[in-house]
């Protein structure tokens, strides 16, 4: 065994070091709770990791949304739910006055688990494999890397590109799922309070495009940027101020005010993005579309297509007399993340604009990006969860989740109330509250005592229920493209990092969805010197 049996008795068990469990397991072991962090696989990171050329390769190579390092898929748990009688009782029981709705498949543990492994006065409920049928656990799928994709080498050639990259492979450090961060944000003032922003470097975006008619443009992002701005007309510069202006008291900022207006230091006297209530604009109706709202502003296509999607950063099409017809077929799901409101449009707005000028000496860029990858700031709380006696095991999988009976009541009142909730659960296998937690088994073994554990849905799923109505709500998901590129020259005509927004309407034929352009090079730490690394997403 890897661990010993101290290590095997903790408060709280996490499963997966991304981002999120990463934060919880830091954030329980500094209040004293001992904490024990497991994954399946051989690096941090979980979704957000960063791979070398080599394992990125490796990666694109697994389907199914399978793991790597030969570790099995990710599991779910199952149990058996015993029929009721029409009389409410169950099926199942023999008279003893216990609720056994939950119990799982007993038969199946006895054979399953390794001998000499002591789970006395535990139940242990075996890990199934995928429950949803055709959906994968794992966030990601349909995976493919390809050396060449427009055959413009020959064999010998790509061969000898594919040897000299590889002899470099260690210098790439490729996020999976690449994050910039708002300079003013609750997950920047919680690396900066929790001390992880010790561990780590940031860089701060070069600039920010749109492609347009005109080419690649620049976003203005200040009072003297929008008016020297080359492609924007006079009466749009005047028009944008104006709206910028009287959106102040709902998106405050430095970088709009000037030193008369500022007087002293204010930077703690400006409201954050979400401080302000929604009583701050008066005479606007905030549950109105963004786009309506823009067009009452007076604004240009050009200005609102500038503020949606490049300032804004919306990821979706947004609803006009050209898609409604689309918009009708649509799900209601997918309907609600395209119509945009005035409130979340003004939120947006606030969160970049309340941004500008935050870090950085001579920089308004409101954006940064982690050195190395976004997978740093998980493994900045990893540091910080063993710091505070926190014990980590990688390529350690769960085969078993351990659970008990919580004894809360006597038994004759816990019959009577058994009885009591038979009547309203009938049939439904959904009596939880007379079980609790206990641990898991690792696959070498390892009986791990644990009241709490906090898991990935990578590493743990939950069954699917009985009902079609209830499993297709369950699999209603928002599904990203990505496309990561590595070149040896800047796409975005310049060296460093930045972003551009393609609209939909920018090319043709049209997009369904906007595409943003992330573009990193050898100062990130992300690639050696000479080539990039491009990052594409869009939601679908």
């Amino acid at each position: 065994p890897l661990l010993t049996s101290e290590e095997c008795s903790v408060d709280a068990c996490v499963l997966g070091t991304g981002l999120t469990e990463s934060l919880v397991a830091a954030a329980l072991a500094r209040h004293g709770k001992r904490v024990l962090h497991l994954d399946h696989e051989s690096s941090y990171g979980g979704s957000w990791r960063a791979l070398s050329l080599v394992d990125l390769e490796a990666w694109a190579a697994i389907t199914d949304g399978g793991t790597s390092n030969n570790v099995d898929e990710p599991v779910a748990v199952e149990v058996e739910t015993r029929e009721q009688n029409t009389d409410g009782s169950d099926g199942g029981n023999d008279g003893g006055g216990e609720d056994h709705t939950l119990m799982p498949k007993v038969a199946a543990i006895s054979s399953s688990l390794p001998s000499g492994i002591d789970i006395s006065g535990l139940t242990a409920i075996p890990m199934a494999q995928d429950l949803f049928g055709s959906s994968s656990s794992s966030c990601f799928s349909d995976r493919k890397l390809s050396w060449d994709p427009y055959g413009a080498k020959t064999a010998a050639e790509l061969e000898a590109l594919r040897s000299e990259l590889r002899k470099k492979s260690n210098t790439f450090s490729v996020d999976l799922a690449p994050r910039l961060l708002f300079g003013r944000s609750d997950l920047v003032d919680v690396l900066v309070e929790s001390g992880v922003s010790r561990y780590l470097e940031f860089q701060g975006l070069k600039s920010a495009r749109v492609l347009s008619s005109h080419g690649l443009v620049s976003v203005p992002l200040t009072k003297s940027d929008i008016f020297q701005d080359p492609v924007l007309s006079l009466p749009e510069k005047r028009a944008l101020m104006r709206f910028i202006t009287s959106m102040t008291p709902f998106v405050g900022s430095l970088a709009f005010e000037s030193p008369a207006q500022l007087g002293v230091d204010r930077v703690h006297k400006v409201p954050g993005p979400n401080e302000n209530a929604s009583s701050g604009l008066e005479g606007v109706d905030l549950e109105q579309p963004w786009a309506a709202f823009l067009e009452q502003q007076k604004l240009s296509p050009r200005l609102r297509e500038f503020l949606t999607y490049a300032i804004c950063l919306w990821d979706w099409t947004l609803p006009s007399s050209q898609n409604q017809k689309q918009e009708g077929t649509a799900s209601t799901q997918e309907q609600s993340l395209r119509n945009l409101s005035t409130r979340q449009g003004l939120s947006c707005l606030g969160r970049f604009v309340s941004s500008l000028g935050m870090h950085g000496k001579g920089s308004s860029m409101p954006l940064l990006y982690p050195m190395y990858g976004a997978a740093e700031m998980a493994q900045g709380f990893t540091r910080m969860c063993a710091l505070h006696g926190g014990t980590y095991a990688l390529r350690t999988k769960m085969t078993h989740l351990l659970a008990e009976r919580e004894q809360t009541q006597e038994k004759g009142s816990a019959d009577k109330g058994s009885a009591q909730n038979r009547e309203g659960e009938a049939g439904t296998g959904n009596d939880e509250r007379n079980w609790r937690v206990a641990g898991l088994v690792t696959h070498r073994g390892e009986v791990v005592r644990a009241s709490t554990i906090i898991s990935s849905c990578d590493h743990l799923l939950r069954r699917a229920s009985d009902d079609p109505k209830q499993n297709e709500k369950t699999q209603a998901r928002v599904v990203c493209k990505r496309m990561t590129v590595l070149v040896d020259c800047p796409l975005l005509e310049e060296e460093g990092l930045h972003l551009c927004v393609v609209p939909p309407g920018a090319v043709e034929p049209a997009l369904d969805n906007v595409v943003q352009v992330l573009q990193l090079d050898w100062s990130t730490g992300t690639c050696p010197k000479g080539y990039h690394v491009v990052h594409l997403s869009q939601a679908a």
